[in-house]
């Protein structure tokens, strides 16, 4: 950029920083919360499946585990069901709270 037309408008760095960044960032937040879900439940289905590593702990492979005993030890299928339920359900309200709380036009309306 030349400085005849940097001496006419702002930097690209104070652009991006003031303008662009504040109206992007509540969109961002709120996309890797619904993304940090999926990424959750595709671990679990895949330990699920049998398809992870058998020596790590995690809420699918104790679905695989649970699922010979259902009739007998229903719980062992319920508590891991609603742990992996219930963390997305908060990433979810997280992503959302944080969504409003960042928004500059939801803050405009408040204010008015």
């Amino acid at each position: 950029m030349s400085k005849r037309l940097a001496q006419w408008g702002a930097r690209p760095t104070r652009i991006l920083a003031r303008e662009i960044l504040p109206n992007a960032l509540p969109l961002i937040i709120t996309n890797i919360t619904l993304k940090l879900g999926s990424v959750i439940l595709v671990e679990a289905g895949l330990e699920f499946l049998g398809l992870g590593d058998a020596s790590r702990i995690s809420w699918g492979y104790m679905l695989h585990n649970g699922q010979h005993f259902m009739r007998y030890a229903w719980w062992m299928v319920l508590f891991p069901t609603l742990a992996i339920t219930l963390l997305i359900f908060a990433l979810n309200l997280v992503g959302d709270e944080m969504n409003r709380a960042l928004s500059p036009k939801l803050q405009a309306q408040h204010f008015q």
